[in-house]
């Protein structure tokens, strides 16, 4: 049985070429369908330059939404995408991202040669474990031997590798705390020090990671509008009572949160006295 909730393949643009396809499932756009997709949303995922540099750098580029797609189809929807914008002579980050051997498995899909060849050496990247106080604990040879000798739990499903370890070596500084360790790979170390210190100000790294990634935001471009709905108030017998310009305003009226409100409006809650409400005409407001 497929789910439900899939996400938006969109499209990176600048000078009518795309250079980047993406997938994305942000929570706002599954309150409301029609929020747009800002350059935020697309770029906060990403750590890899090179993305960034084409987000963070242009001034004319556009996020593009390219269609709605399931949970079960999006991978292959995006590559549809990918493979029609590379014949059409797009400039993709995403087709040398698959020439280097970053993709080629989903679900059922085998992995050629030179992906499991990229892949098993990606697996064998060193990483480096700093104590609570930051100082240089020990240089690991792999994410794999941290995760049979110190988590513990390295196991391998539908032939990828799972541990702790590698979804904590993705996640912001603060999150990075396990076994009483900070852990990084020597890439990052590498870009932001030059070398592996032996030791470092913790507080401090995670305090220029939040001034970096506020200077992206800021840079980012916002959308000029954003898009919202009038809720219109029924009673039981359907006969309308009042309406108000937005969820926020019907619930500061209704004494809920406007998420409620939005969920009233999908049938997923109810009011419990009676009233019925219904999103009514679309409208769209400017960004302050």
């Amino acid at each position: 049985m497929k789910r439900k909730t899939g996400g938006t393949i969109y499209g990176i643009q600048k000078d009518d070429k795309f250079h980047y396809i993406g997938k994305t499932s942000r929570k706002k756009r599954k309150k409301d369908p029609d929020a747009e997709l800002t350059i935020s949303d697309a770029s906060y995922q990403y750590t890899n330059q090179d993305v960034r540099n084409v987000i963070v750098d242009s001034s004319d580029i556009k996020i593009i939404t390219i269609k709605e797609v399931s949970a079960d189809e999006w991978y292959d929807k995006k590559l549809q995408e990918v493979v029609q914008k590379h014949k059409d002579n797009h400039p993709l980050l995403n087709s040398q991202w698959m020439k280097d051997g970053k993709r080629g498995y989903w679900q059922d899909k085998k992995r050629d040669k030179h992906t499991l060849y990229r892949l098993s050496e990606s697996k064998f990247k060193k990483v480096v474990q700093y104590d609570e106080q930051g100082n240089l604990v020990k240089i690991w040879d792999s994410g794999k031997e941290i995760a049979i000798k110190v988590f513990c739990d390295y196991k391998v499903v539908k032939g990828s590798a799972e541990s702790r370890i590698y979804d904590i070596t993705a996640k912001p500084l603060y999150r990075r705390l396990a076994n009483n360790s900070y852990w990084f790979k020597t890439d990052e170390l590498l870009l932001t020090f030059g070398g592996i210190p032996a030791k470092i100000d913790i507080k401090l790294f995670h305090e220029e990671q939040l001034k970096a990634k506020k200077a992206r935001r800021k840079l980012a471009k916002r959308p000029e509008f954003t898009t919202t709905y009038t809720i219109d108030v029924f009673d039981c017998l359907d006969n309308h009572l009042m309406s108000f310009d937005d969820a926020h305003a019907a619930a500061l009226r209704f004494k809920v949160s406007s998420d409620h409100v939005r969920r009233i409006c999908r049938g997923l809650k109810d009011l419990n006295n009676g009233l019925v409400l219904k999103y009514g005409k679309k409208t769209l407001k400017p960004v302050i």
